[in-house]
């Protein structure tokens, strides 16, 4: 038995993942039938906080069938609708909510309803949830819906999900195929490993910094805020071979390093480990060759890049969890958060 929920929801996500992954095949010919509907319109996916920066993620993978794409934070639109009609209109909006109850979404979706001709899919995880009747087509995986304060299965859940609908809407059988290795993947992945990234974590670092790029650039946001909701140590984002443009200058040992490889035939993300590794920092690599790192996570080869999210967010969510123990500190209850936030 786990002492806290974060690391039941962790370690649950191999079954998890399976009960989305089912419920999305058994599901394909409605959401393609939706997205056939709608041929033709602009995709804006949207979201707040977590579901915010996999929205990013969702807006370049969705570029890869050639529609155009936006993303958008319920935040941001609700500040000023006005300056986002030209966005809405005739557009699919795809939501990404845990909870399908946080303020900004709901009263963004109203408000775009309202106002414009859009339709709506949403992705959520709490049943009976006050979203669900402004859609048209809701996914609801309540499975996935995690208890504690911080998201990590429903993250892993929700990226999962953007694979699979861009995988129908496009018949991109070789990011399916992708998206359904990785969940057979999960248990072995997160059991084999627990171990060796728990020993990192006992490693003295005050920082975490994890580089990743294009499509996985919003998931890698997300693992980046990993360690600063769980365990609460300043986490960073930037794109890998970017970093070297300002940010590596406050590099150090104390500085925990996460970073994805993408398949690739140049030595440019070798040269930037090179470069990664003379800063005397703590150095974790994921998804390829990673020569200078202390510890590297190799993925057997994926039919596509995009599926490589997955294992850089599990690497993320263990290594805080793992950290947050390590410091003495509860993963479930971070200071000053809530599991979703209610504006007056």
């Amino acid at each position: 038995m786990f002492e806290y929920l974060t690391q039941q929801e962790v370690y649950s996500q191999p079954e998890a993942l399976k009960k989305t992954l089912d419920y999305l095949l058994e599901n394909r010919e409605k959401i393609t039938g939706f997205f056939r509907s709608y041929k033709g319109r602009r995709i804006v996916v949207m979201g707040c906080g977590s579901s915010a920066m996999l929205a990013r993620s969702a807006r370049m993978i969705f570029e890869k069938s050639g529609e155009p794409v936006s993303s958008i934070t319920g935040g941001e639109y609700l500040v000023k609708p006005e300056s986002y009609a030209h966005l809405i209109k005739d557009s699919i909006v795809v939501i990404l909510s845990r909870s399908g109850m946080t303020t900004e979404i709901l009263r963004a979706a109203r408000t775009m309803s309202e106002n414009s001709n859009a339709v709506f899919l949403s992705v959520t995880m709490k049943e009976e949830n006050d979203l669900l009747p402004v859609c048209q087509l809701n996914l609801l995986m309540p499975w996935a819906y995690d208890h504690s304060v911080c998201q990590t299965r429903t993250v892993s859940n929700l990226y999962l999900t953007i694979l699979l609908l861009q995988a129908f809407r496009s018949e991109d059988s070789k990011l399916e195929e992708a998206a359904i290795q990785a969940v057979e993947d999960s248990s072995v992945f997160l059991n084999e490993n627990r171990a060796l990234l728990e020993n990192v974590a006992k490693r003295d670092f005050d920082r975490a910094v994890v580089l990743s790029d294009g499509p996985m650039g919003g998931i890698g946001e997300e693992a980046a805020l990993a360690f600063t909701e769980i365990s609460m140590l300043p986490g960073a984002h930037f794109g890998v071979l970017d970093y070297r443009h300002g940010p590596i200058v406050l590099h150090g040992p104390k500085t925990l390093t996460l970073v994805l490889l993408r398949p690739a035939d140049n030595s440019y993300q070798q040269d930037m480990l090179e470069d990664l590794s003379k800063t005397g920092c703590i150095l974790v690599t994921v998804g390829g060759e990673g020569e200078n790192s202390q510890l590297n996570l190799p993925v057997k080869t994926v039919k596509d890049d995009c599926a490589l999210g997955l294992y850089l967010i599990w690497t993320a969510q263990v290594l805080a969890l793992a950290k947050a123990l390590e410091c003495g500190k509860n993963p479930d209850q971070p200071a000053g958060l809530d599991a979703y936030i209610a504006l007056k």
